[in-house]
């Protein structure tokens, strides 16, 4: 197939559906039409950077450095001009208002205008999670349906087979963030509820996107035990044993020491501290900024961190940020209820979408950056310190940070 056919034949669909989670591919009048940027690799990028944007008016030098930092161009403008002129020409083979409508210019800003035009999954995604996040103890029935819905959207994540950018980073841990909540409410409700057979089924799924989840190797193994196939869960564990050894080294005996309790313990998910911590573990409904969670979940989120550097070799930084005396001990006054509301807010407020943060004792707060630029992450808490001291101006009063690379 090529540009040039006739477009009155597919007039009759209104949205370009485009697929986010797993495999990219656009959709319409129920035919794929991603062939459309296989020759094109520069343009499929521009293409994901808007979508992954839409909405938002888009400075043109933004857009160069955030896709070609290290391109040289004699004309930068001059180029990405070009390539938006192609992409909209790409997007007129759907219709022609379309492709002239879809993207817009205005004082020195691009903006990829999706509503109107676009179906996108990672919209329904995030509504999906918002409406499970916010519902009540008594909706659990419903909000367990839209995690479970979310598990099978998520496909492999967002743009997958995209390169790590910087500017992707933070925006794919984020949708990871709330795939991994919905797993943990999910694989919790239905062990719970003694659906061992489901726990098996979403626990086979979950494993082919992340292997190295801990939480849900426990409640796969236990549940294989609780439906009398012994067999099968020891010929996992033993699979898990090879695979964690390969690529954990040292790090996987503790892994695999407590999925052995699985086998000798009458309820292994409590023996193991896990239960508590990780049923009640709250995130931020809201996806524009940093994720909130319990400590518990944070230690998990951390080890599953700690196991993709291993794998991949991509450094993401965490740290601590603690609040200290003019000895620069951690604080230990009781009247620190409203300075650690304050650093709350100002974690909350001045990181950005992706990073995740959580408080770990009564004085310290533990922070996961999600970006592979050492530079951001040391201006991250640059930021959060020089806000702490302008709202917090207390004698004898501040924050010692500590920053460490996975």
């Amino acid at each position: 197939m090529n540009d040039n056919f006739d477009c009155e034949t597919i007039y009759n669909d209104r949205f370009i559906k485009i697929h986010t989670l797993g495999n990219f591919f656009i959709e319409f009048n129920h035919q794929n039409y991603t062939y459309l940027f296989e020759n094109s690799n520069k343009l499929l990028e521009l293409f994901k950077y808007f979508i992954t944007f839409r909405d938002e008016f888009l400075l043109s030098e933004k857009i160069i450095d955030d896709l070609w930092p290290d391109s040289e161009f004699s004309d930068p403008k001059r180029t990405l001009r070009a390539l938006v002129f192609r992409l909209r020409k790409k997007l007129s083979v759907f219709n022609q208002v379309i492709g002239s409508d879809i993207i817009t210019y205005s004082s020195g800003c691009y903006k990829f205008n999706a509503k109107g035009y676009c179906e996108i999954d990672i919209e329904n995604f995030e509504s999906s999670f918002n409406c499970a996040s916010n519902s009540t103890s008594d909706d659990r029935i419903e909000a367990i349906e839209l995690h479970i819905n979310i598990i099978k959207m998520y496909k492999g994540g967002f743009f997958c087979e995209t390169s790590m950018y910087d500017w992707l980073v933070p925006i794919k841990n984020q949708y990871h963030h709330m795939y991994l909540h919905s797993c943990c409410e999910t694989l919790d409700f239905l062990s719970e509820e003694k659906r061992y057979h489901e726990v098996v089924k979403f626990s086979e799924e979950i494993i082919k996107h992340d292997i190295y989840f801990e939480h849900v190797h426990f409640h796969y193994i236990e549940s294989l035990v609780k439906l009398g196939e012994s067999k099968l869960a020891k010929n996992h564990l033993e699979y898990l044993k090879k695979i964690f050894q390969r690529d954990l080294g040292l790090h996987s005996e503790e892994i695999i020491s407590k999925l052995n309790n699985v086998f000798t313990r009458k309820t292994p998910t409590q023996s193991l501290g896990l239960e508590s911590g990780l049923k009640n573990h709250k995130l931020l409904s809201e996806s524009s900024g940093p994720v909130e969670c319990n400590y518990e979940f944070f230690k998990l989120y951390q080890k599953i961190e700690e196991h993709r550097y291993e794998r991949t070799g991509k450094n993401s930084f965490w740290g601590n940020i603690t609040i200290v005396d003019s000895n620069h001990s951690q604080h230990s006054s009781k009247s620190l209820s409203d300075i650690v509301e304050s650093l709350r807010v100002i974690l909350a407020t001045n990181l950005r979408k992706g990073d995740v943060f959580s408080q770990r004792t009564h004085a310290q707060f533990a922070v996961s950056l999600s970006t592979l630029n050492p530079n951001y992450a040391e201006k991250a808490f640059q930021r959060v310190h020089e806000k702490f001291d302008v709202a917090n101006n207390v004698i004898g009063t501040s924050i010692m940070t500590e920053l460490f690379p996975y």
